[in-house]
């Protein structure tokens, strides 16, 4: 085991956090029904969802500020997001979104670059926990046997043997 020097210290910090995959759904979903219900108020539609009706501003400036803002805050959760405004002077007042797939109504964002580090880091964690609760003995135990029943076993240790004092260090 390492010893530390008297003067030096040493610990580990942890803390408690929410869970960050969740997170990020939920405020892109946040955000996507803000989105949303902009599209509904520029294209003339009455009924806003009430939770984010008071997120939707009433004017038609005030409404391309928080498209342009929605999806900034978009594109900065997800990275590069294929999705643009074109204000009034292109479209006469209309929206459009640059979606070859889907059209405005049925846009859906791609999960977050964040979310799916988190998804793939989950996935790493998964299969370490499967590895490490895995039961190795067994399988050592039939491939030494089988080594054995070969008579590949006893040179293998002899070389193994002769090749330990070779890899010690010359303090042991």
């Amino acid at each position: 085991m390492a010893r530390y020097a008297e003067k030096e210290v040493r610990f580990n910090v942890m803390a408690i956090v929410g869970d960050r995959l969740a997170e990020a759904e939920r405020r892109t979903a946040r955000l996507v029904r803000v989105r949303q219900a902009v599209l509904d108020r520029l294209s003339g539609k009455a009924d806003i969802e009430p939770e984010v009706a008071v997120e939707v501003p009433s004017g038609h400036e005030e409404l391309q500020a928080k498209m342009h803002s929605v999806e900034a805050e978009l594109a900065s959760l997800q990275g590069e997001v294929q999705v643009s405004f074109r204000g009034p002077s292109s479209l006469q007042g209309e929206v459009q979104v640059d979606d070859p797939v889907m059209g405005a109504s049925e846009w859906s964002p791609p999960l977050t670059r964040g979310g799916q580090e988190e998804q793939d880091k989950r996935q790493r964690w998964a299969d370490e926990n499967v590895r490490r609760r895995f039961n190795y003995v067994p399988l050592l135990f039939n491939a030494l046997r089988l080594l054995a029943e070969r008579g590949e076993l006893a040179p293998l240790v002899e070389r193994a043997r002769t090749l330990k004092p070779m890899n010690q260090p010359s303090g042991s």
